[in-house]
């Protein structure tokens, strides 16, 4: 396997791709055999999961504990960006924050400010998930980065890469691949 210009060639470029499923093949077959261990069906549960109020889609707090304290141990959040440059775990801006903050797209600043007193439940920034998954090993989330996954990954990588085998990045964009992978994802 060499490189040409710096770049890799694409059969080692497959190679990766291929060993990434494999590696990928083999986390699912982990957690399988730790779901039939437990005698619980391995599921991901999307949002964080249900708050204990029932209420779905909201990548809360609450959602994620309710999760945790049912025996979920995989969880998939959305994330978006602050205007200046923060992940939260929002799906949609408009959806949540737009009438209240009157933006598309707050600060980190504005969101904090809001973020745990407008739908009855707590919502997220990225730190604040950093902080909770260090409370809770054996928690793994994907990620649902809604633009720029690759720039979401690196963010994750800096923030805590001592975390980074707890996050399965989820991108859209063959393209993203090597970008993520070479992050340590």
């Amino acid at each position: 396997m060499g490189t040409i210009n710096g770049k890799h060639t694409q059969y080692e470029s497959e190679m990766k791709k291929t060993i990434a499923i494999l590696g990928s093949a083999l986390l699912l077959a982990a957690f399988t055999a730790q779901a039939q261990q437990l005698h619980t069906p391995l599921m991901i549960l999307h949002a964080g999961g249900v708050t204990p109020e029932g209420v779905t889609g909201s990548n809360s707090l609450e959602a994620l504990e309710h999760s945790y304290e049912n025996g979920f141990r995989l969880l998939e959040l959305d994330f978006s960006w602050t205007c200046d440059g923060e992940l939260v775990c929002v799906h949609d801006w408009n959806a949540f924050y737009g009438r209240i903050l009157d933006t598309d797209s707050p600060t980190l600043a504005q969101f904090e400010a809001v973020r745990d007193s407008t739908y009855g439940f707590t919502s997220l920034t990225l730190d604040h998930l950093i902080a909770w998954l260090r409370e809770r090993p054996g928690v793994s989330i994907v990620t649902d980065i809604k633009e720029d996954c690759a720039a979401g990954a690196a963010l994750i990588a800096q923030r805590c890469p001592d975390l980074r085998s707890r996050f399965i990045i989820q991108i859209y964009h063959p393209e993203e691949y090597d970008q993520v992978a070479d992050l340590g994802f």
